[in-house]
């Protein structure tokens, strides 16, 4: 999960009450992102034009260089882990595991 400072917060009402400093404060790159909280829960985030083409560059180059099912499947497998009491391998023996299917 991304983690938020408390200037990177708004609620959804000053959104609507600050809508404009908000956009000039992305804008300006003084905060990279703004998360917008619906009942104390995040519900979006607000960011620049320029980092949203960046990220979506980044999708198609990962698509491009192949199939996303075994890094989601990986995730996956990493976030059960993580969550497991007991693991029967060290996180360098999983690394070098991955290096060695992904290796060119």
């Amino acid at each position: 999960m991304v983690a938020y400072q408390q200037n990177e917060l708004i609620s959804s009402t000053e959104l609507v009450k600050k809508f404009a400093d908000v956009m000039k404060r992305v804008r300006e790159k003084s905060v990279a992102k703004i998360g917008v909280l619906k009942n104390n829960r995040l519900e979006a985030v607000v960011i620049s034009t320029q980092e949203y083409e960046h990220l979506k560059g980044l999708e198609v180059l990962l698509l491009k260089q192949g199939d996303l099912g075994d890094l989601i499947s990986y995730r996956e497998q990493v976030r059960v882990g993580m969550a497991s009491p007991i693991s029967t391998k060290s996180h360098h023996q999983i690394f070098e595991a991955l290096k060695k299917r992904y290796a060119d």
